[in-house]
């Protein structure tokens, strides 16, 4: 008797590792897919209109941009202290290695900064960003005082 060659033995097996190689490749494409899909933004408005062909033909209209609020980044002090405002009114102000974690509001003047811990006092204050400056006057809560701190982030 003779031997059957070593790749018609494996023949079967090849076959199936095949298989589960394509059918793992088609899960990631689709998943890549899905995740491009469900995470675009579609809440634009549509506007069908005629072509010089007379087709009807489908536009999305882009939503418009909507402006960056100058006041999120981090902003340091002459002393070291710096305020981080993110994006959805979180932020922190970090003094010597240490993070006061807070939220905030402002209206583009008025900036309201809420504190988590209780021990540390809530602050009002009026405030201006120019080019890389943050100027801040203190209110309510605060020592008063003027303070202006550099853009480093």
């Amino acid at each position: 008797m003779f031997a059957a060659p070593f790749w018609k033995m494996n023949m079967k097996k090849n076959t199936k590792m095949a298989f589960a190689g394509a059918g793992a490749a088609v899960v990631v494409v689709l998943a890549a897919v899905s995740v491009i899909v469900f995470t675009r933004d579609n809440s634009g408005s549509v506007e069908t209109f005629s072509s010089a062909e007379g087709k009807s033909v489908t536009a999305s209209a882009a939503k418009p941009a909507k402006e960056k609020d100058p006041l999120v980044g981090t902003w340091q002090y002459l002393d070291g202290t710096k305020y981080t405002f993110s994006e959805g009114g979180k932020g922190a102000m970090t003094v010597e290695n240490y993070d006061y974690i807070y939220s905030y509001t402002s209206d583009g003047t008025n900036l309201h900064i809420d504190y988590e811990k209780p021990e540390v006092h809530d602050a009002d204050y009026t405030y201006e960003v120019k080019d890389t400056v943050l100027h801040l006057v203190g209110g309510k809560g605060t020592a008063g005082g003027e303070y202006d701190m550099n853009r480093v982030g």
